[in-house]
């Protein structure tokens, strides 16, 4: 069932646009585990860490724009998300 703008689902994985509040709040219900941030700091109006963590899912912020992705940034996404091995991620 998708609830977020633009959701897509590739295995426990999903990609979508920005979560408002109320869906942020209902992310652990709906079985998440992790939100990976990967909106650069600047489009940010403001923090999302603290709404995430109050709503039971860990957090982890990588900007990444077309013009910085590097093969750091996938590596960092993907230890956080062998963190949470068994949970499902969203990247946004």
């Amino acid at each position: 069932m998708r609830e977020l703008k633009n959701e897509t689902r590739i295995g426990r994985f999903t990609i979508a646009g920005q979560p408002t509040d109320e869906e942020l709040g209902r992310l652990s219900k709906r079985g998440y585990g992790l939100v990976v941030n990967v909106r650069p700091d600047v489009e940010l109006e403001e923090l999302e860490e603290p709404k995430v963590t109050a709503a039971g899912c860990a957090y982890e912020n990588v900007p990444i724009t077309r013009q910085t992705i590097s093969r750091e940034h996938v590596m960092r996404v993907r230890e956080a998300a062998d963190r949470e091995l068994g949970l499902d991620v969203l990247i946004h």
